[in-house]
């Protein structure tokens, strides 16, 4: 589901580090979005206390579910599984290997394997025009009174642009039809993607999975405005990614993360150790090694 160890920095290990300060064992780390090995130390000795299995002092599925249960946070993913249905549409008499074959199986093996990681809060979108204000209205659904953690989206997506229901089917850049994310389309949709603001946890985040997404001057674009409305931070990768194997769960290649009003991993990390979480963390040593 989430995996990531000592050496990885971002929202993430933000989320981490405000459950740790919180919640039995309840560690005094400082929050600043490095893992280090008092993290590790931290993340070790929660794992022993809430009885995970081989406690290793990272975060792997066990422990991310773990950390959902004590906390009361939520984990969404968001599938694009329409390339599946338009290839079945096409030709009813292809076989899934002829559909994995056309390349119509990216949002397909996301779901499925974010299944079999024991992930329960998955939702598929397929061909929507409005598919952006559906997939706001499935995540609230999904939710429910939990605030969001990590929100992620799975999709085909080019720089600037994340696709949201659409399969292949927004091309070069274009979501007049808010069936996927630009700059251009959130502005547009401002009032509908805001809805989603009070559903994120003060340190939650979200990510983007498509390929390319936050390549260029338009992928920085479009992280800035989704994280000034959704005011968490957003992350894409800006390089081809894969699903399948393992390669859901992490981005490939180096990413770019915006942060709510401009700010970077320091400062954000600084505003959720004031909102009245962790009150020991300004005290506590550096998480770094």
């Amino acid at each position: 589901m989430v995996t990531f160890g000592q050496g990885a920095a971002g929202p993430k290990v933000v989320l981490v580090q405000v459950v740790l300060n919180t919640h039995p064992p309840q560690s005094q780390l400082r929050v600043d979005g490095h893992y280090g090995r008092l993290t590790a130390a931290a993340v070790r000795a929660f794992q022993t206390h809430h009885r995970v299995p081989s406690p290793s002092g990272s975060v792997d599925a066990a422990t991310w579910q773990a950390l959902m249960r004590v906390a009361g946070f939520s984990s969404i993913d968001v599938a694009d599984i329409d390339d599946l249905l338009v290839a079945i549409q096409q030709n009813p008499a292809a076989t899934m290997p002829q559909v994995v074959a056309g390349g119509h199986q990216y949002g397909l093996i996301a779901a499925g394997e974010l299944a079999r990681s024991g992930q329960r809060d998955i939702v598929p979108m397929v061909g929507l025009s409005n598919g952006v204000p559906i997939m706001v209205n499935r995540v609230i659904r999904a939710a429910g009174a939990n605030r969001v953690g990590l929100l992620r989206i799975y999709g085909h997506g080019n720089r600037g642009l994340q696709i949201v229901s659409a399969g292949r089917g927004v091309a070069g850049g274009s979501a007049t039809h808010h069936a996927g994310l630009t700059a251009r389309s959130v502005r547009e949709m401002r009032g509908d993607l805001e809805r989603l603001r009070p559903v994120f946890a003060v340190y939650g985040s979200a990510e983007l999975h498509g390929c390319s997404v936050g390549r260029g001057p338009d992928g920085r674009s479009l992280l800035h405005e989704l994280a000034d409305v959704w005011n968490v931070p957003v992350t894409a990768g800006v390089q081809t990614q894969h699903v399948g194997r393992g390669a859901t769960f992490r981005f490939e290649g180096p990413t770019v993360t915006a942060y709510p009003n401009g700010a970077d991993l320091r400062r954000w990390a600084q505003t959720v150790d004031t909102s009245g979480l962790t009150s020991s963390a300004a005290r506590a040593p550096s998480t770094r090694p």
